[in-house]
């Protein structure tokens, strides 16, 4: 615990919560600087951001580093891993310097799930590149692996979004080596930053490899032999918060105290530790989270995920995904339709006769789970402009939020107390605007689009006994967004959507 002695050293044990009798132990500096500090790091798609807070949320720094997304060929999505590691090196070390010789008490890590790494247990070198949670390579392979048990013992679907999958893929093409191990991008990145010490994960990523029983809460021996995946390659599975080893950078010392998935870790930086919280986040994707408490519950169409979990509790939540939302808008400025995100609504205020499109660019998600479904576009005229196209797209997002949320029933969506959108899609009004009607509820967004780093950064903070809820800031809201329209135009509304949907030539979309 923090004492008043001229030098506060912050105690820990291997494992989760604190003790004197405890295996570790980090300097935290003189008593002028008895103020401890925790990084957050957030490991995305497109970049890796890092925030330096106190222990009560205000931020001191941070610092961006981008990542490159290689595509080899149509529907493979790939990082490099070394690139994916040096983004992290470089975004702490920014934060380090500009730290002005503070001393830093904890790291807490939440990344991008279901993208996957395999490396040398002896060198740390990458196998192959990371695969991302985007890629559709096994997708055509996916039957041979279809079982009713896997959303039984995952809560999630078999698709090729995750990792179970990709993994057979790489060990059946690369070969299955002795040292080689395998993980999700926190565990790659533990590994690499303890030195190769810790090869470990959390639930909330574990689940996402397709392998992990959230019942039992263990790797499930039938999907390991169902996937044919070997055991000891895969990493041990702790609490989000637990000692996940000490990372070493540049000759310093700094505890990693959690781990977590971006999404997890952006409804808790919001402060959504209890049910009735939901939170859509709009990043590359579209995720809608709603929590439910410490009992699971599974609902056709949707996840069962694990929020969050600590020594004495574990919470639960339902999810929802649509696969493209700011990858949408960034293949739009590639193809020139689009010269910025920031010009969005200034088209969709101009358009007259909206498009119809199904941004199915990577498959849909929730609640059809197709990754063989491919975007559609539709309604064209000699009259219809590049503005009608965008407003087609951002309202081709709200829709498939809005049937995410509609496969809710009534009594869960009616306990939600407060949904709150960050990310950056929430920055753009039309899309917050329209949602709101669809949903027919109230949409705050918060003054801080970022709070996946924040998450991280509370989840380490409080496993190291440095904070807790109620003295962790979270980000104030910028703005609500009210419905606007009355239930027969909403209605309205989803009956056209749904007539366009009966035109698509998949028939399970046509029918759902």
């Amino acid at each position: 615990m923090l004492t008043n002695h001229k030098k506060t050293t912050l105690y820990y044990r291997k494992g989760d919560g604190l003790s004197k009798q405890s295996l570790h132990r980090v300097v935290l500096g003189k008593k002028k600087n008895s103020n401890p500090l925790i990084i957050g790091i957030d490991q995305g798609s497109s970049h890796t951001r890092a925030t330096l807070f106190t222990a009560r949320g205000k931020v001191i720094c941070e610092s961006v580093a981008p990542l490159r997304t290689d595509r080899p060929r149509p529907g493979w999505v790939e990082h490099d891993p070394n690139a994916l590691l040096e983004s992290v090196l470089t975004v702490i070390r920014n934060l380090l310097k500009k730290s002005a010789g503070e001393k830093i008490a904890a790291i807490g890590i939440a990344n991008q799930r279901s993208t996957l790494v395999c490396w040398d247990r002896k060198t740390g070198a990458p196998q192959c590149p990371a695969i991302s949670w985007q890629d559709q390579r096994t997708a055509s392979s996916l039957s041979q692996w279809d079982d009713p048990a896997i959303k039984e013992k995952t809560g999630l679907p078999l698709t090729c979004y995750y990792s179970a999958t990709k993994l057979n893929w790489i060990l059946n093409q690369f070969g299955r080596k002795k040292d080689v191990i395998a993980g999700t991008v926190n565990t790659f990145l533990i590994w690499h930053l303890t030195k190769g010490k810790s090869h470990l994960t959390d639930p909330t990523n574990a689940q996402r490899m397709l392998l992990y029983n959230i019942i039992q809460k263990e790797y499930d021996p039938d999907l390991l032999r169902h996937f044919k995946i070997p055991r000891n390659i895969l990493p041990e599975v702790c609490c989000n918060q637990a000692d996940f080893g000490e990372a070493v950078i540049d000759g310093i010392r700094i505890p990693i105290t959690a781990s977590i998935g971006d999404q997890q870790g952006s409804a808790i930086g919001l402060g959504g530790f209890d049910a009735g919280f939901a939170n859509i986040n709009y990043g590359t994707g579209g995720f809608l989270l709603i929590n439910v408490g410490e009992k699971q519950i599974s609902l056709p169409g949707l996840l069962s995920s694990i929020a969050c979990s600590d020594k004495n509790k574990t919470t639960y939540l339902i999810e929802g995904t649509v696969n493209a939302v700011g990858s949408l808008f960034a293949w739009f400025q590639q193809i020139g339709l689009l010269k910025s995100v920031s010009k969005i609504d200034s088209a969709y205020r101009r358009s007259r006769d909206p498009a119809f499109f199904l941004p199915a660019l990577t498959g849909l998600g929730a609640p059809y789970w197709r990754s063989d479904a491919k975007g559609v576009l539709c309604g064209l005229t000699d009259q219809t402009g590049p503005e009608d196209i965008i407003r087609g797209a951002v309202e081709g997002v709200s829709h498939l939020m809005n049937q995410i949320y509609q496969a809710v029933p009534d009594s869960i969506r009616d306990s939600i107390k407060k949904i709150v959108a960050t990310g950056g899609g929430a920055k753009i009004n039309s899309l917050m605007q329209f949602q709101a009607d669809l949903f027919g509820k109230t949409i705050s967004i918060a003054a801080d689009p970022e709070s996946t780093v924040r998450g991280a950064a509370f989840l380490a903070g409080k496993a190291a006994g440095l904070t807790d809820e109620t003295r962790f800031r979270v980000p104030s809201i910028r703005k609500t967004v009210m419905p606007q329209i009355g239930l027969k135009e909403r209605a309205r509304l989803i009956e056209a959507w749904q007539a366009s949907l009966r035109r698509f030539p998949n028939p399970d979309v046509r029918g759902y």
